[in-house]
């Protein structure tokens, strides 16, 4: 498929239309293709190696772009392709956009992947990849979304993720990664999204996490984080969503807490976590969930929470 297209073609847009087929050798010969989106098809085979020579290509999207829900079980519609991912990929250097998420590729990403220094979206979701996060990431600095859930990497997050400066979405979840969150995590303050679920981390949440404010979702559930909750939580006050259940936390909920009146959602079930919920709960005027089971809180839940127009989860 695609070698009928004319060489002078800039955009290859499919998306969802139900095609199948293999990507022909021909497309290396559509130079000035800048856009090559074919997500929520049926596409198979090997990305071939002539990829690198779409100098021009800003946009290369070939993973799931439909997902529907029956009960519990969520399906993915989208292309399997299967292989490695080329290393003249680095050829590439106008890229902006790459997401291969859900396919069946293999192995680790090539060096040369992190040569594009343009690229500003990273999607890897589900897509079989394994090994390390290669510090050569550090040289992605107009990075805006890097998501590798549901993958097999593994190690520790690097100190060089700092480098990452305009990185909005973070999401890391559902791998084998261990190690604690670094110091160097806190300095991304354009942070908006973070999701490290399903992992082997540990260590604390820093009282650093103050500097991200524009951060609006921030999940370690299901990991081995220890340590309190910062009381400099009071300065997130764009979070709407605050994940922590499943850890080794201890302590108590900082008053900082009750000052976050963005929250929708907050979840610290099986934790170690003791003391009393104020009645300063009234001011999450917000909140719909509050998820605190699993823990060693005493007192009575007070009746300000029930009184939330919000309110619709308590457990």
């Amino acid at each position: 498929f695609f070698g009928g297209f004319n060489r002078e073609s800039s955009r290859i847009r499919t998306t969802r239309l139900g095609l199948s087929g293999t990507i022909s050798t021909l497309l290396g010969r559509l130079t000035n293709l800048e856009d090559f989106s074919i997500e929520g098809n049926a596409f198979t085979g090997t990305l071939p190696p002539d990829v690198g020579t779409l100098v021009s290509l800003k946009s290369f999207l070939i993973g799931a772009s439909q997902r529907y829900q029956r009960g519990r079980t969520v399906f993915l519609i989208g292309n399997k392709f299967t292989g490695s991912i080329p290393s003249t990929i680095g050829r590439l250097t106008s890229l902006e956009r790459f997401d291969v998420s859900y396919n069946d590729l293999s192995s680790s990403l090539p060096d040369d992947f992190y040569d594009l220094e343009k690229l500003k979206y990273f999607g890897f979701d589900g897509s079989g990849f394994s090994g390390t996060i290669s510090t050569l990431i550090g040289h992605l600095t107009n990075l805006e979304y890097f998501s590798i859930e549901d993958s097999s990497f593994f190690g520790t997050i690097s100190f060089i993720i700092g480098n990452l400066t305009s990185l909005k979405t973070l999401d890391i979840s559902g791998n084998d990664l261990s190690g604690v969150i670094p110091n160097e995590f806190y300095d991304l303050e354009r942070l908006v999204t973070f999701n490290c679920e399903s992992n082997f981390l540990s260590g604390t949440i820093s009282s650093l996490i103050s500097r991200l404010t524009d951060l609006e979702e921030f999940n370690v559930d299901k990991n081995f984080v220890n340590g309190t909750i910062p009381p400099t939580i009071a300065n997130l006050t764009s979070l709407k969503e605050f994940w922590l259940s499943s850890n080794q936390l201890s302590g108590t909920l900082p008053d900082g807490l009750y000052t976050m009146d963005s929250l929708t959602q907050f979840t610290c079930s099986r934790n170690s976590l003791f003391g009393t919920i104020s009645t300063s709960i009234n001011r999450l005027s917000n909140l719909e969930w509050f998820y605190i089971d699993g823990n060693s809180f005493t007192g009575t839940i007070p009746d300000e929470l029930a009184r939330l127009n919000s309110i619709t989860w308590i457990k």
